[in-house]
């Protein structure tokens, strides 16, 4: 079922949110017991610890966020917070919900096992990217891992729709550090920004770039 035909849905349009740039679906420690469809636009998954906050994970229109909400009609404690990084539009619904999303959405169960066991498989190579010591290595494993995962082909490119900020949450760097790799790589033309985001120009040629890199970036 395509998304306008769930919004007009009157069973189901009673369950959607729209959410403008910024705002919280909610956020880390408080309780709850929805899940969220994105229908329309990403969402900014973050999670702090020891007063760090690093970017999780950013979740797409057909994604689900908040799944632990069907395992149990008691409230849990949100591991994390989700907040708009555009305007979103989701349908937020409980335990008692699902069957009503389940007949309108017939594959839905299939659909969200395969998601969160992609899910679970980029979780564990994040793991791996940030067990790295070195910034480089950081930054450019997460632009090739982001690329394959959420990114638009576009005429330049593979668009990532990424800001410096948002890496920097995601790699857990400084940000004056993944700055500066930013900009070599936009330099040497691996990288180009536009519109406040950057797309991957070669992603051979970014892969080559840690080296040298690495030695121009030395602190």
């Amino acid at each position: 079922m395509s998304k306008n035909t769930l919004l007009d849905d009157p069973s189901v349009s009673k369950l959607v949110h729209f959410y403008t740039q910024g705002e919280y679906l909610f956020r880390q420690d408080t309780m709850g017991n929805t899940m969220f469809l994105i229908l329309e636009g990403a969402v900014l998954l973050f999670h702090t610890q020891h007063n760090v906050e690093r970017l999780v994970e950013i979740i797409g229109a057909g994604e689900v966020l908040g799944e632990k909400a069907i395992i149990n009609e008691k409230p849990y404690r949100r591991t994390f917070t989700a907040q708009a990084k555009a305007a979103v539009v989701a349908i937020e619904f409980d335990i008692k919900s699902v069957k009503l999303i389940q007949s309108k959405i017939p594959d839905f169960a299939m659909k969200m096992v395969k998601m969160l066991s992609g899910r679970l498989d980029q979780s564990n190579h994040m793991v791996f990217i940030l067990q790295s010591t070195d910034p480089v290595d950081r930054v450019i494993k997460y632009l090739i891992h982001f690329s394959r995962h959420h990114s638009n082909k576009v005429p330049q490119g593979m668009d990532l729709s990424l800001t410096a900020a948002e890496i920097q949450h995601a790699v857990n760097l400084d940000g004056e550090r993944v700055e500066i790799i930013l900009n070599e790589l936009l330099d040497q033309k691996v990288l180009a920004f536009k519109r406040g985001a950057y797309t991957i120009v070669n992603e051979e040629a970014l892969l080559d770039q840690a080296t040298s890199l690495r030695e121009r970036t030395v602190a």
